[in-house]
Parts: structure tokens; sequence; C-alpha cells
């Protein structure tokens, strides 16, 4: 990966179904847009965000703790209706849940 910004088509604050990780980022890049006050200056503004993510990743989270990776992997989701009507529906809150 060369670490250039090919495409950007737009993203959405995810708010349910992602994992905290993916929140946590977004959040986070839709800060660093509103940081500069020119084009290079966001660029810049989110590629820090971005360089501390891909060094995350690519060092497999060394730098943090169990709890805290387990906090960043994990998904909340909640069910609104009992279990037997999701029918053979497919989810991993009904995997979970059975």
């Amino acid at each position: 990966m060369d670490r250039t910004i090919a495409e950007l088509k737009g993203f959405e604050i995810k708010r349910n179904g992602e994992l905290q990780l993916i929140k946590i980022f977004q959040a986070s890049v839709f800060e660093a847009f509103l940081k500069g006050t020119t084009l290079e200056e966001c660029y810049n503004h989110v590629a820090t965000i971005a360089e501390y993510w891909f060094d995350m990743l690519y060092s497999h989270a060394k730098d943090i703790s169990d709890k805290e990776l387990f906090k960043l992997i994990s998904e909340r989701r909640t069910m609104s209706r009992m279990l037997s009507d999701y029918g053979e529906q497919k989810s991993t809150s009904i995997s979970t849940a059975k």
C-alpha cells in the first residue's frame, strides 16, 4: 500500500452493527477533516489518523492491552424480537443467542 488517497467517495458514521474499531476510525477521520482549512491540511490530518491505525493493524496491536483489543474488535448488537421470530435468518446476533 502506498499510503495515498486514491479516491474518496464519501463516508458515514456507522452507529450499529460495526466493530468498535470501525466506529472509532470513522469518527476520527471525520473529526480530522474538520481540522484543516485547506484540502492539503485536511488530508494531512487524515493521514495522521490513518497512519496510527495502519501501525496498529500491521503491528498486530502489540502496543495495546488485550482488554482494549477486545473492545476494538467486539460488536454491540441487540435483537428487537424473540429468537423464534427470526426463523432461518442468519446473523451474528442470532448465532450468539442460540
